[in-house]
């Protein structure tokens, strides 16, 4: 069973020649992946010179190997968001998404980056009628406030876009795409290193000091303003960040090669998927459509990893009954990030501007906020966002270790039993 994700059989992510680090620069950047590369691309088009740390290799972690779905969804729902934040901040956190989305496509567009990009739909599964009938709700709710056109499948309808009689209907949106992350990748580093950006692989930044002064293993640099974008790959050269950035690992598989005529079946729209539970299972086909990808999350990672896989594969056959017994072709693992708020976050600490929380919906809102963050060092009025947040609070007894994990995830998993689901 291979553990290279899947993804990188068709691009790879490649060791540059190491880059002289300058001495001073307008901005440095800690954190090569989707929010770093997209707010240094926005500086850099804007004057500024520009400096991207990389403990590792550029987009080595996750902006490279997630599910390579554009989602931009949120935890909270809309009428959680406005009971939370209010009316007016609420309505706009959803209007965002959005606006995110809108601007992942045209991105990709604009830039001419060929990452197998597809607007193909996407199904989200009722797992009970309880919860069909809460999902029914929430897509009038939207529809009405913000114009979401989402489509309402009764059980009898929902094979329009998936084979299975596993759920209870559900909703269907074809205004959320996929792609492929590594291609992606690949792309949005090379309109980086075009607009001047430096970037450097296998520099920790071992810390900032006094606001400006990055101290790095090659050396230190001062930089007139620093951004923090490391999400799930922070690490203990910032322990007041690491109190308040929960990593958690989701596992992928890619199955066995399935045959055509079963994957027109299961899959008609070879759109994206998702379910009604805490702890959802995504799934997809691969962009040839050869294979099925299917993630969820991994508390016991390293514990017994062939393990977790198979019981992911048991996931595609309790999904397609037809696919029971499925084979792994390939498994994997990456770091999504949680706060406290479960939100995603742009925010400031002495002086310091960071991005993060993404809670699994990365690839819409790591570009989306580190454009944010450029434009707040620019003074542009389009840094101007719903999700500027207050400095989130640190996890009580928790400091870069996330031992209450299992026991959360635990939790969630007897909820949704208790649930039927």
């Amino acid at each position: 069973m291979n553990i290279e994700p899947y993804w990188w059989r068709d691009a790879p992510p490649a060791e540059r020649d190491a880059q002289k680090i300058l001495n001073t620069c307008d901005v440095a950047i800690v954190g090569a992946g989707l929010s770093g590369l997209s707010a240094a691309i926005t500086l850099a088009r804007a004057g500024k010179s520009v400096q991207v740390f990389d403990r590792g290799i550029a987009g080595a972690g996750a902006s490279s190997i997630n599910g390579g779905i554009l989602s931009g969804n949120l935890r909270l729902s809309l009428t959680d968001s406005i009971m939370r934040y209010g009316k007016p901040r609420g309505m706009a956190m959803y209007r965002e998404g959005i606006d995110a989305r809108n601007a992942m496509r045209d991105f990709v567009r604009a830039e001419g980056i060929d990452c197998d990009l597809q607007y193909n739909g996407r199904f989200t599964g009722a797992m009970t009628a309880r919860d069909f009938d809460g999902m029914k709700r929430t897509a009038e709710i939207e529809k009405d406030a913000l114009g979401v056109d989402a489509r309402i499948l009764e059980r009898a309808d929902q094979h329009e876009m998936v084979g299975s009689d596993l759920y209870h209907g559900g909703i269907g949106r074809d205004d959320i795409g996929s792609f492929h992350p590594a291609k992606f990748f690949i792309g949005l580093l090379d309109v980086a290193i075009k607009a001047g950006v430096i970037i450097h692989d296998n520099t920790p930044v071992l810390g900032v000091h006094d606001k400006t002064r990055v101290q790095t293993s090659r050396g230190t640099v001062r930089a007139a303003h620093v951004i923090v974008a490391t999400n799930g790959y922070g690490d203990n050269s910032n322990t007041w960040l690491r109190r308040r950035v929960v990593p958690v690992t989701s596992r992928i598989i890619a199955t066995g090669e399935i045959a055509p005529d079963i994957m027109a079946r299961i899959m008609p729209g070879m759109g994206t998927f998702g379910e009604s539970r805490y702890l959802g299972r995504y799934y997809r086909p691969s962009p040839d459509g050869e294979r099925i990808l299917l993630g969820g999350r991994d508390v016991l990672v390293g514990v017994n990893p062939t393990g977790a896989a198979r019981r992911l594969a048991k996931n595609v056959g309790a999904i397609f009954p037809e696919l029971r017994g499925i084979g792994v072709d390939t498994h994997w693992t990456g770091q999504v990030a949680f706060t406290r708020d479960e939100m995603p976050s742009l925010f400031a600490h002495d002086d310091i501007i960071y991005v993060c929380g993404f809670c699994g919906s990365g690839t819409v809102w790591a570009l989306w906020l580190g454009r944010k963050a450029a434009y707040c060092i620019l003074g542009d009025g389009r840094a101007q966002t719903a999700f500027a947040m207050d400095a989130p609070s640190a996890v009580p007894l928790y400091s870069g270790r996330p031992w209450f994990l299992p026991f959360a995830i635990g939790y969630y998993g007897v909820r949704d039993w208790m649930a039927g689901r």
